[in-house]
């Protein structure tokens, strides 16, 4: 059913002007309204009805400066949230500009986009369809908090700086990459989130406030990278979105965050060969996960190409990898070289490639556990 809004013969000639599209100058949005409503998780419509205006977005409207209320609608609105004309920002408007800063066109030109994203190397192999699906869900007005979830070395993070690339035109106040693998004190996520944003602290105001007021009026990307040993201060990620309307957090985890404002988006392994089909080369080439061997391989051997002889050690390297990127992208490997006519220590199943074939072993530690474990790098 259309529901068609008229205007009420109650509203003020003095409103009806107000209501005009005004100056940019005499443009003064009204946050503590704005606030006090998001509070209550009300919407324009609930406020609406409360004080019996005919059109809800009207409310809108005032929250945005671009119409300011009647003598009326101010006492109503005074009523229903129980606070002072000053408390909900309810003073004139030529009594507001008096008090205000300076508006855009006044002040300063308006700052360039933060863009903090750690740089990357390589191409992203194989999460076409997960990058798409990501973007689409950023745009939705309802989706605020997005959560990768999936295991360790997975690739979320660089699933998650992807979508942030793609997105840069949205989120035309920027982004901001937010890692907090070395945190395991909650207490710390916030201090590390104003570092990263540059925020100055000022005197004792508290830290989420200094954050709320840095985001408040921006259209933002917050990217948080390994939120699962800190899920204790997740939150403070509700009370930041309620007042930052136009801000977006995506979060990489191995854990639910438990909120209710999130979606959790599963990250899969990478597409895996069957190891008793045998395909061609050409064919297992096709495959995310041998795709991105070889390109981790060429990188340590230009020349490196797969062929009949080495596919199936490479299709059952991958395999054993559970189809996750390669360790071998990660920057602190290192690398020697043995024959691989030898088994895996810690693994009672042996591999048994053709003769003299070659493999690069890279210790890496996962995050799980202390212990190191080992993949390939390249054979040939």
């Amino acid at each position: 059913m259309l529901a068609l809004y008229l205007p009420s013969s109650e509203h003020s000639q003095s409103e009806r002007m107000d209501e005009s599209k005004p100056t940019r100058k005499s443009l003064v949005p009204n946050h503590l309204l704005k606030e006090e409503r998001q509070r209550r998780n009300w919407t324009h419509k609930n406020v609406a009805e409360m004080i019996s205006l005919p059109n809800p977005q009207t409310v809108g409207r005032w929250e945005r400066g671009y119409s300011f209320p009647s003598p009326h609608y101010r006492q109503e609105l005074c009523r229903i949230f129980g606070k002072s004309p000053a408390e909900l920002g309810l003073i004139h408007r030529e009594a507001a500009q008096r008090t205000q800063p300076a508006t855009h066109s006044e002040s300063a030109q308006k700052p360039e986009p933060t863009w903090k994203m750690p740089p990357t190397f390589t191409s992203l192999i194989g999460r076409e369809r997960e990058v798409g699906a990501l973007c689409a869900l950023l745009r939705r007005s309802d989706v605020r908090l997005l959560t990768l979830l999936g295991a360790g070395g997975i690739g979320k993070s660089r699933l998650g700086m992807q979508a942030a690339t793609e997105m840069r035109d949205y989120f035309v106040d920027g982004a901001c990459f937010v890692s907090l693998a070395p945190i395991r004190d909650p207490h710390l996520v916030l201090p590390t989130i104003v570092e990263a944003l540059n925020i100055q602290e000022r005197g004792t105001q508290p830290i989420i406030e200094l954050v709320k007021a840095a985001l408040r009026d921006k259209r933002f990307l917050l990217l948080l990278d390994n939120f699962e040993q800190v899920v204790i201060a997740a939150p403070f990620i509700e009370e930041l979105l309620a007042v930052c309307p136009n801000v977006k957090i995506l979060v990489t985890s191995r854990a639910v965050l438990h909120l209710q404002s999130e979606y959790a988006f599963p990250v899969a392994p990478l597409s895996l060969p069957e190891l008793t089909l045998r395909p061609e080369p050409a064919l297992l080439a096709q495959y995310a996960s041998i795709a991105l061997f070889v390109q981790r391989a060429q990188a340590l051997l230009p020349t490196f190409q797969v062929t009949q002889r080495n596919a199936p050690a490479i299709a059952e390297i991958c395999v054993r990898l559970d189809g996750l990127p390669l360790p071998g992208s990660h920057s602190n490997c290192s690398y020697s070289k043995v024959t691989y006519k030898r088994c895996r220590k810690n693994n009672k199943r042996c591999l048994t490639p053709s003769p003299g074939v070659m493999i690069s072993w890279i210790p890496w530690n996962n995050g799980s556990s202390g212990s190191s474990q080992y993949s390939w790098a390249a054979v040939h």
